[in-house]
């Protein structure tokens, strides 16, 4: 074990303990980290400071020798911005982003690859070059888009999908507005297009687009009244932590909420075929929707420290997001494939 301090007392106290270590920072360190040396087995980079100021270090830890195929990367991160850093909008989303992004470009440029640790109460995380997004906006309105929208996980076709049932069965309910099928339709309706529009649709042809994404370990959850019942049920799969076009966070209750109307609208459609009444707790297709769900979203770009140079990756089991404006990551680094 080495454990580099910048406090020399405390290089001193680890060493009488038998641990090796070193006066100076882990960035010095690095620098100076012979070339001969073999690789660590692993590296916990245990820091409160914020993401951006230590961007730099990141990017030093997979291009230094320090790692190699087979070796393990963990961080932990203030979700801050730091106070030398812009003041626009910074949140635990743009936080994760930057770190997962970061490391994963700068393991590329020397021909390595990150996969998440696989920890299984950790959060998935999503990441999807813009270049392989599409540009067909328009979805069937019929709820098998829904279904396969939510069995695929992306926000985008998830929003898109269930828009285009809405906007069919608003029409369809124009008689009975106020009606379980055609209320529950008025605000998928209304969820939906808010989503895109964070997502960075717009009336002059701008795609909607999901920068990254975290897909928490399934878990038990009491629900809002959606449609107008206390419901409980298993959330899988659900995303979270989620940046849209122009770095612009989209709420995680917002997220939720549209998985949930998917839901209902499934289970709407099956009690209209089925002809009987609506059962209190969902089953059937919308059940078994949430679960396919636990599969990741796919879309990914921005600028800066939110380069879009990065192709498709789904790391599994690798991320947390700390209630108290903390976040972990952990990595196991392979040779690049390809």
């Amino acid at each position: 074990i080495l454990a580099p301090n910048v406090r020399p007392n405390v290089v001193s106290a680890l060493r009488e303990r038998g641990i090796r270590s070193w006066a100076g920072s882990v960035e010095a360190y690095l620098r100076a980290l012979p070339k001969r040396m073999k690789p660590f087995r692993a590296v916990y980079l245990d820091h409160t400071g914020s993401v951006p100021r230590h961007a730099r270090l990141l990017r030093l830890l997979m291009t230094s020798g320090a790692v190699a195929p087979g070796s393990v990367v963990a961080a932990t991160f203030s979700t801050k911005r730091g106070p030398r850093q812009k003041s626009h909008e910074w949140t635990g989303a743009h936080a994760l982003h930057v770190a997962i992004g970061t490391l994963q470009r700068s393991a590329r440029r020397v021909g390595l690859d990150l996969e998440g640790g696989g920890v299984a109460e950790l959060a998935d995380y999503v990441l999807q070059s813009q270049a392989v997004v599409s540009n067909e906006t328009h979805r069937a309105p019929d709820i098998a888009g829904v279904e396969a929208a939510l069995a695929s996980g992306r926000i985008t076709e998830v929003a898109l999908s269930l828009e285009a049932w809405a906007a069919r069965t608003v029409v369809e309910e124009a008689a009975d507005p106020f009606g379980t099928r055609g209320r529950l339709a008025g605000a998928a309706l209304e969820r939906s297009r808010e989503i895109l529009e964070l997502l960075g649709r717009s009336g002059d042809g701008a795609m909607p687009l999901v920068v990254g994404a975290a897909y928490a370990p399934a878990a038990e959850e009491e629900t809002a009244k959606q449609p107008r019942k206390l419901l409980r049920r298993r959330v899988v799969g659900v995303p979270s932590a989620v940046l849209g076009r122009g770095r612009q966070e989209v709420d995680d209750q917002l997220i939720k909420s549209l998985w949930w109307m998917s839901a209902g609208a499934i289970a709407s459609e099956e009690r209209k075929d089925l002809g009987r009444r609506a059962d209190p707790t969902l089953h059937g297709s919308a059940s078994d929707a949430l679960t396919r769900a636990q599969a990741a979203a796919t879309e990914e770009g921005a600028e800066g420290l939110f380069s879009d140079d990065l192709v498709v990756a789904r790391h599994r089991g690798c991320a947390l997001l700390y209630p108290a404006s903390m976040l972990f990551v952990i990595f196991r680094v392979r040779k690049l494939s390809g």
